[in-house]
């Protein structure tokens, strides 16, 4: 029974005494054993004290989602009862959208979450992934059509997390764009957004088009 092999030598691994042989062992155990039963991995990994901490998490997921699909992945994992290792695992499927052949799809996959402070986390993530392999324009044109989808709040991260590159090469037109779309609600961090990334590159540049800014708050708070 291969479950059974794989539980012995999870309980071997956990005996080990070397924190970075043990940390490697259970991830290599993990990695053999999603490719052939992703349930029970995932169930044997919720139970390990620190699970997510001593297996690295990057790689098992990433072959739990090449194994079954991301949306199979995705649902495999919001069904885990640990919620420390579900959350994890959510951040790095969202933070890999970018690896898809289809990266909208994941994104979709993610916009059918519930709304809520799970899935207002994810879609930046997923959004500033997808930025990888699109180019502004496409991921600003999809944020437009979907806005039905959005309250607010989820609005003004999905504004921000589709600048963070564009701040980066072309930071007056990414203000631009985000200042044009603000409301009192959202300027503030709007600007902050603005200021703390383009002040990492050029921070004088950054200086002064927020000194040119009429005073408000949130130009205080930048």
């Amino acid at each position: 029974d291969p479950v059974e092999s794989f539980s012995v030598r999870l309980g071997g691994i956990r005996g080990m005494r070397d924190v970075d042989l043990r940390t490697a062992a259970l991830r290599d155990l993990f990695l053999e054993w999603i490719r052939v039963s992703p349930e029970d991995a995932f169930a044997a990994w919720a139970e390990i004290p620190g699970g997510p901490d001593a297996t690295g998490l990057e790689e098992p997921v990433r072959a739990l989602r090449s194994r079954l699909g991301f949306g199979p992945a995705l649902a495999l994992v919001l069904e885990l009862g640990e919620p420390g290792l579900r959350e994890s695992c959510l951040q790095v499927l969202a933070s890999r959208i970018h690896e898809l052949e289809d990266p909208e799809s994941g994104v979709r996959s993610l916009l059918e979450l519930p709304q809520g402070d799970l899935r207002k986390s994810l879609l930046p993530l997923s959004i500033c992934s997808w930025n990888q392999r699109a180019g502004f324009d496409e991921i600003a044109g999809w944020i437009d059509a979907n806005q039905a989808e959005f309250d607010l709040a989820e609005m003004a991260g999905l504004e921000r997390a589709a600048t963070v590159r564009l701040i980066g090469s072309h930071p007056e037109e990414a203000a631009r764009w985000l200042l044009g779309r603000a409301d009192e609600n959202s300027l503030p961090g709007h600007l902050e957004h603005i200021a703390s990334i383009w002040a990492g590159s050029t921070p004088n540049a950054a200086a002064a088009w927020l000194g040119e800014l009429p005073p408000g708050p949130g130009n205080d708070l930048a």
